[in-house]
């Protein structure tokens, strides 16, 4: 190889590197601050139980009907009522149901 090549690759590859390292120093995020989404939706269903919209016995709407009022997948649906069930305030006898307890 000539010199004159590796001058070249080196001037190509440095000024890559400078301006990788300018990006990086204009270029900033903020930390991510938001909660999950299973965290909202479980959010959301136990303020309507504390609230007393609904008593206990109640059932609430199955999977799928949540997932659609929240927009959400039925995995995420899945995880605020697991959520729920822990704090003890619904329990889940059958699958894809789940009553207030």
């Amino acid at each position: 190889m000539s010199d004159k090549h590796s001058q070249t690759q080196w001037s190509y590859h440095s000024t890559l590197l400078i301006l990788e390292l300018t990006m990086e120093s204009k270029v900033t995020f903020p930390p991510y601050t938001q909660t999950r989404a299973f965290e909202d939706v479980a959010e959301q269903i136990r303020d309507v139980i504390l609230g007393k919209r609904l008593s206990i016995g109640d059932r609430l709407p199955s999977e799928r009907s949540l997932a659609q009022q929240f927009q959400v997948g039925r995995l995420t649906i899945r995880e605020a009522l697991r959520m729920l069930e822990t704090e003890g305030l619904v329990s889940s006898p059958h699958k894809g149901s789940s009553a207030i307890r």
